[in-house]
């Protein structure tokens, strides 16, 4: 699920920004600029009723500008349309999730965005194996 998660964000990205290449992993020692960095942060798990939990998986993408006379007007407008472009990615299978708690922050020249993706699982018990024979006796125990 994590893969195909980051495989949207990944999708979403070049719709958003063409021809602007996203890592993962690690990043080159010279990466081509501008470029995005794409990290699986963090994901967690809430129990629900019966057999369903949420997954909430935290992203966070990096965007390392190229050379630019006006770099924060670059950076502003990316994280803009980070912020309203990465609202909604699109699965494999066709399902629409959405990205809640998106943010940035500039951290030494770097564009740093996160977003939460949530996701509920449906989660299958092992079938345990019947007993083949059970035999019961009547009677009552004596202890001393």
């Amino acid at each position: 699920m994590y893969n195909q998660l980051m495989d949207a964000a990944v999708s979403r990205l070049g719709e958003l920004f063409p021809g602007y290449p996203v890592y993962m992993g690690n990043l080159p020692q010279e990466p081509e600029r501008p470029c995005f960095f794409l990290e699986l942060k963090e994901a967690s798990e809430k129990t629900m009723t019966g057999k369903r939990a949420i997954r909430k998986i935290k992203f966070s993408i990096r965007y390392i500008a190229g050379e630019s006379q006006q770099l924060h007007k670059e950076q502003n407008q990316t994280a803009e349309m980070l912020m309203d472009g990465m609202e909604w990615i699109r699965m494999p299978d066709g399902l629409l999730v959405r990205g809640t708690d998106r943010k940035h922050q500039l951290t030494d020249g770097i564009l740093d965005f996160s977003v939460i993706y949530s996701l509920s699982v449906y989660k299958e018990k092992e079938q345990e194996e019947p007993m083949e024979n059970l035999e019961i006796t009547k009677g009552l125990v004596k202890t001393c």
